[in-house]
């Protein structure tokens, strides 16, 4: 709500079993704010094919000089990843 600020925000989660996950967030700048630089991250690993994750990530911009960004990843690893990470504990 005020300008010439700054907000960084990133949700990391590793999910097993039948975990669920669910970020819905948003940045909002309203009219008339100025120099505003934020982003909002989210990033999720299944470890299950039974496990979920669900990921919203929303900007809400009125104004024009600002710096804004989002992003969202899903991703289940592979049996070789999965292996070199048990195996260095």
């Amino acid at each position: 709500r005020a300008s010439h600020t700054e907000s960084s925000v990133v949700v990391k989660a590793v999910l097993d079993e039948q975990a669920r996950m669910w970020c819905d967030s948003i940045i909002k700048v309203p009219l008339h704010v100025e120099g505003v630089v934020a982003e909002q991250v989210n990033k999720n690993i299944l470890l299950s094919p039974k496990a979920r994750a669900v990921s919203i990530p929303k900007l809400e911009v009125e104004s024009h000089d600002v710096s804004c960004s989002h992003g969202a990843a899903v991703s289940q690893l592979n049996e070789e990843q999965l292996f070199y990470l048990q195996s260095r504990g």
